[in-house]
C-alpha cells in the first residue's frame, strides 16, 4: 500500500496546531473503512482540535491576562493585580505583558474585570490590593467635578480630600491651590458632553487644545450616529458622557469607559493615545463613546460578567467605531490575529476585538437595527456564561445560515466594509490531499458551535475523485472554487471544481460527483459551521479515477501541410491534401471527427498509362478516447463511420495507405504521445523514417 500521510500531515500541521490523526481504517461496521475497490485500505485523516487554547496575548491587555492564566503562571486574582500595578506605575511592561506591543491598548476590559473580582474574588489579599489601586486609578465624575471646581463642592477645592485627588491624578506632583482640571462642555441632542483636561499651569502632559478639538469632534460626530440607532428601535438614547484626559501614561493604556454609570458615562484618555494620528484618535474615542452606547441600551446584557460577554462587547465597538469613521478602518489591525488564529479558536466565543469582522458582515447584511435586536435576546442575568450567549445566539432568527454565509463571505473576501469597501482578509483552509488508489477519509468529530472547518481538497494530477458528505447534527456544508484566495494549491493538483446551475460561486451541500466542465480551475474548498454543539461530519470520497486532459476539451482542426507531409513519406509520391479534417474533444471521454469533402489526392506511374489518385472522406463519427500521465493518448472504438468514397478502385493503387491516417477513421485504437497547451495540439506520429509531428488548432 502507498502511504501519503507523511505529506498530508505536514501540509496541515503548517497551517494551524490541531491532533491530527492518520491510520490505516478499521474494517467491520465503520462506514468509512474497509479496502476500495482494489483491495486496499484506505487511510482516515480525524480532524480535531487541539486542547491549548490559541495564544491571544499580543491582542489586549485582558488577552494578555487570560493567556497567562492559561498557561499557569497567574490566578485571575494575580493577573489583575500585576495589570492594574502596570497602570499606576509600580511595575514595568516587560514583567507583564508577554507583547509589549498589543493591537489594543484599551484598558476596559481589565478595570471591568477587576471591579467584578473586588466584589467577589477568591482571593483576599488579592481583592485588596485590588481595591486600593482602583481608588488610585478611577475617578468618580463627582471627583472630577470637585476637581475642577464644579458643583456644590466647589468651595472645599483646597480641602485635604480634593488637594489629595489632584494629588493622585497628577501623580503625586504638588497642585497648588485652586482647580487642577479644567473643562470644556457641549450640548448634543439634549445632553451635556464634558471633556475635563489639567489646569494651566499645571503639567500639561502633553494634552494640547487640538487634542480637546478632537475629542469634541469625536463626541459631534458618534452621539447623533448612536442616537440614530436608538431613535430607530425604541431604546435608550445616549447617555450624558464626562471624559477626562489624564496626566499620567498609565503603562501605554489608551482609554478606559465605565458603560454602566450612575451618573454620567465616565471615560478616561491617557497619554498613549497620543501617539496616534488624528482620524485614529478620534476613531478610537468613538470606540469608547460605544461603550456608553452599549451600556445605556441594554444595560442588563452589558452588567455580566466581562469574559462572558466581551466575545460582542469589544467587537461590537469596534464596529460601531466604524459606522462613524467608516474611512479610518484602524480595526482592520485585528486582521492579522484572525490570520493567526481564525482557525484555532471558536469563531466567536473565544475572541473580542477581531468579531468586528461578523458584525460587520451581519451590519451589510441583516443590518444594524437586527444587530441591536439580537443583543437584546442575549442573556440579561449576571451569572450566565457562554453556553447561554451561544444559545441565545443560534436561537436568533436564521443566524444559522446567517453565520454560514459570513464563514462563506469571509473564505471569499467578501466581507464589506461600511465604507462598501471589501475587507482585505483572505481565510485559509486545511489542505487535504486524496493521493493514490487508497483513498483517504475525512473524519470530523466535533464541529464546535459557531466554529469553522475549511478544507481545500485536491487530488493528484490527471485523477478525479468523487466525495460524499455525512454529517452529523446541526452542521451546514458548503462547497465552491478554490480560484478566490491564497489558498487555491498548485494548479493541476486539486479535483474538479463544483458550480451550481445557477453559476454562483458556492453550491449548498456537497455533490456525489464532482463535474469536468469547470476543468481550468480544478479545485475546490468546502465549508462546514453549525450553531449548535454536537455537530461534526465524515468525507468519504468513493471513487477515485482518471479524469482527461481539460485542455483537449473542445474542437480541433488538423494542419493539411502536415498531413501531407505523412502521406508522402507512407505513400512514396508527393500527396496534395484539402477540405478540413476537425475533431471535437468532449468532456465525457468521448472524440467526434468530422471530415467534409476532405481528400488526399497523388498521382501513381502503372504499367499501362498514367493513374490520378483521389480518395475523399466524407461524413463524421465518434470514438471513445482517454489520456494518461498527461501525454499519452489513446482513442478508437467501432463508432466511427469508414472510408466513404474514393475515384480509383484499390487494387489498381501500388502503395498501402498509411497506417496513421487510417486509424483516426477505422475500427483501430491507437495512442499516440501528444503535447496540449492553450491552442496548439500537437500529435507525434511513428512514420515512415521518422516521428511526425502534426499540428491542431483550437477552433472553439
Amino acid at each position: 500500500m502507498r502511504h501519503r500521510r507523511p505529506n498530508v500531515a505536514r501540509g496541515l500541521a503548517n497551517k494551524l496546531p490541531i491532533l491530527l490523526i492518520c491510520l490505516p481504517a478499521c474494517g467491520g461496521g465503520d462506514s468509512a473503512g474497509g479496502p476500495d475497490g482494489n483491495g486496499e485500505t484506505p487511510d482516515v485523516i480525524i480532524l480535531d482540535e487541539e486542547q491549548a487554547p490559541a495564544d491571544r496575548s499580543d491582542v489586549s491587555y485582558v488577552g494578555n491576562l487570560l493567556a497567562k492564566m492559561d498557561a499557569g503562571e497567574w490566578t485571575l486574582g494575580e493577573g489583575l493585580v500585576a495589570t492594574l500595578q502596570l497602570f499606576s506605575g509600580e511595575r514595568e511592561a516587560d514583567s507583564v505583558l508577554r507583547h509589549t506591543e498589543l493591537l489594543s491598548h484599551e484598558g476596559t476590559g481589565i478595570f471591568l474585570m477587576a471591579e467584578e473580582y473586588r466584589d467577589d474574588g477568591a482571593d483576599a489579599d488579592a481583592r485588596a490590593e485590588i481595591s486600593r489601586l482602583l481608588d488610585l486609578l478611577v475617578f468618580s465624575v463627582a471627583d472630577l467635578e470637585e476637581m475642577a471646581g464644579l458643583g456644590p463642592k466647589s468651595a472645599r477645592i483646597t480641602t485635604k480630600g480634593a488637594a489629595e485627588r489632584c494629588s493622585k491624578f497628577f501623580t503625586g506632583e504638588p497642585p497648588g491651590v485652586g482647580a487642577c482640571l479644567e473643562q470644556e462642555s457641549t450640548m448634543i441632542e439634549g445632553e451635556l458632553y464634558r471633556i475635563f483636561f489639567p489646569a494651566d499651569p499645571l503639567p500639561q502632559a502633553g494634552w494640547t487644545a487640538a487634542h480637546v478639538a478632537l475629542a469634541r469632534e469625536a463626541m459631534q460626530d458618534a452621539v447623533p450616529k448612536y442616537n440614530e440607532l436608538s431613535n430607530a428601535n425604541g431604546l435608550a438614547k445616549m447617555p450624558p458622557v464626562a471624559m477626562v484626559f489624564s496626566a499620567s501614561n498609565q503603562g501605554g493604556v489608551w482609554g478606559k469607559t465605565f458603560p454602566n454609570p450612575p451618573e454620567a458615562c465616565a471615560i478616561s484618555v491617557y497619554t498613549g493615545l497620543q501617539s496616534q494620528p488624528p482620524d485614529r484618535f478620534k476613531q478610537l474615542l468613538a470606540h469608547e463613546l460605544a461603550h456608553c452606547f452599549q451600556g445605556a441600551t441594554y444595560p442588563r446584557q452589558h452588567a455580566v460578567q466581562l469574559n462572558t460577554m466581551r466575545w460582542h462587547f469589544e467587537g461590537l465597538a469596534e464596529y460601531w467605531s466604524n459606522v462613524v469613521y467608516p474611512e479610518v478602518d484602524f480595526e482592520w489591525r485585528f486582521l492579522k490575529k484572525l490570520e493567526a488564529i481564525e482557525l484555532t479558536t471558536s469563531i466567536l466565543f473565544g475572541r473580542s476585538y477581531e468579531n468586528f469582522l461578523f458584525f460587520q458582515h451581519l451590519g451589510s447584511t441583516i443590518g444594524n437595527d437586527a444587530i441591536l435586536r439580537l443583543v437584546g435576546t442575549l442573556p440579561d442575568y449576571p451569572d450566565s456564561d457562554l453556553g447561554d450567549q451561544r444559545d441565545a445566539l443560534a436561537s436568533f432568527s436564521g443566524m444559522a445560515q446567517t453565520y454560514h454565509e459570513f464563514v462563506k463571505a469571509v473564505t471569499d473576501g467578501r466581507v464589506e466594509d461600511t465604507s462598501h469597501a471589501l475587507i482585505p482578509f483572505e481565510a485559509r483552509a486545511f489542505e487535504v490531499g486524496l493521493y493514490g488508489k487508497a483513498t483517504p477519509y475525512v473524519k470530523v468529530p466535533l464541529l464546535r458551535p459557531f466554529g469553522v472547518l475549511r478544507l481545500l481538497i485536491g487530488v493528484d494530477e490527471g485523477k478525479r475523485a468523487s466525495l460524499g458528505f455525512d454529517g452529523r447534527g446541526a452542521v451546514i456544508e458548503s462547497t465552491g472554487p478554490a480560484s478566490h484566495g491564497k489558498s487555491a494549491g498548485p494548479a493541476g493538483q486539486v479535483v474538479e471544481s463544483v458550480r451550481d446551475p445557477a453559476g454562483r460561486n458556492w453550491m449548498q451541500g456537497v455533490p456525489s460527483e464532482i463535474p469536468e466542465e469547470e476543468c481550468n480551475t480544478r479545485k475546490i474548498i468546502l465549508v462546514a459551521t453549525s450553531s449548535e454543539p454536537n455537530a461534526g461530519f465524515d468525507l468519504a470520497v468513493p471513487d477515485f479515477d482518471d479524469v482527461n486532459d481539460c485542455c483537449l476539451h473542445g474542437g480541433w482542426v488538423v494542419n493539411n501541410d502536415d498531413i501531407a507531409e505523412l502521406s508522402t513519406a507512407g505513400i512514396g509520391l508527393p500527396v496534395s491534401v484539402s477540405g478540413q479534417f476537425s475533431a471535437t474533444f468532449g468532456t465525457d471521454g468521448h472524440v467526434g471527427f468530422l471530415w467534409g469533402g476532405y481528400t488526399r489526392a497523388w498521382s501513381a506511374q502503372l504499367p499501362d498509362a498514367d493513374a490520378q489518385y483521389t480518395m475523399t472522406l466524407n461524413g463524421g463519427g465518434t470514438q471513445s478516447y482517454s489520456t494518461r500521465n498527461a501525454n499519452q493518448l489513446t482513442y478508437g472504438g467501432p463508432e466511427l463511420t469508414p472510408l466513404q468514397s474514393e475515384t480509383a478502385p484499390f487494387d489498381q493503387i501500388v502503395e498501402p495507405y498509411p497506417v496513421a491516417l487510417d486509424a483516426w477513421y477505422g475500427d483501430v485504437e491507437t495512442t499516440h504521445l501528444y503535447e496540449c497547451e492553450g491552442d496548439t495540439l500537437t500529435m507525434f506520429i511513428n512514420g515512415p523514417g521518422k516521428v511526425f509531428d502534426i499540428d491542431w488548432s483550437r477552433v472553439n
